[in-house]
């Protein structure tokens, strides 16, 4: 996740990493609420995993079978529509929606005329591994 936001953690061998102030007010993951993945109450580094999840497939995968399997298996909802998740996420998913840095990774993506998820599963992992990408 490191690498994705440009962040440097100077300590090693603490997990989860303990995540900088100005990161966490930056992505808004310290603000309160129930984050819940998987079931489960999500620590600051979850948050910060998943709000990269959050972009990759509002960036890269958008409204497909993909992104809805994840979600539902994630958050328990079968839609991209952020107003069926609950309000933590719903935000940091209307805040991915609207980032100036996000679109401009979703033009070029569209510059660079990037295939889609559904034909890098076809042509790249099958035919890589023998089997398609999990939430397919």
């Amino acid at each position: 996740v490191g690498h994705v936001y440009r962040i440097h953690i100077k300590e090693t061998g603490r997990w989860p990493p303990k995540i900088p102030q100005h990161i966490q007010q930056k992505y808004q993951i310290n603000a309160r609420g129930r984050w819940r993945v998987n079931g489960g109450r999500a620590d600051l580094f979850t948050r910060l995993v998943e709000r990269n999840n959050l972009r990759i497939f509002h960036v890269w995968l958008g409204n497909t079978s993909y992104t809805r399997n994840y979600f539902n298996r994630a958050y328990g909802v079968n839609s991209t529509d952020p107003g069926k998740f609950a309000p933590e996420w719903r935000k940091m998913m209307t805040d991915i929606a609207n980032d100036t840095e996000i679109e401009r990774q979703i033009a070029l993506r569209e510059k660079n005329k990037c295939k889609s998820i559904d034909w890098f599963d076809r042509h790249v992992v099958y035919r890589l591994v023998g089997r398609h990408l999990p939430f397919h």
